[in-house]
């Protein structure tokens, strides 16, 4: 039987959203259900990537929510 992983909805809003947004895309990061609304961008991640992605976050200033 293979592995469970739990995924995450994301909310990020604020600092360089859209250069975060290309950072996440170029990572390994497997990011799914992406769309912004406005100037926040939501999107679905593995559990296991959050920590790659709050550094990526960090970067360019962005606020993120689980």
């Amino acid at each position: 039987m293979g592995k469970i992983f739990e995924m995450y909805d994301i909310m990020a809003v604020g600092g360089r959203l859209y250069p975060f947004i290309n950072a996440i895309r170029q990572s390994e990061i497997v990011c799914t259900h992406q769309h912004c609304r406005g100037e926040v961008f939501h999107c679905r991640i593995f559990s296991h990537d959050i920590a790659q992605l709050q550094r990526i976050a960090a970067r360019f200033g962005v606020s993120v929510e689980l």
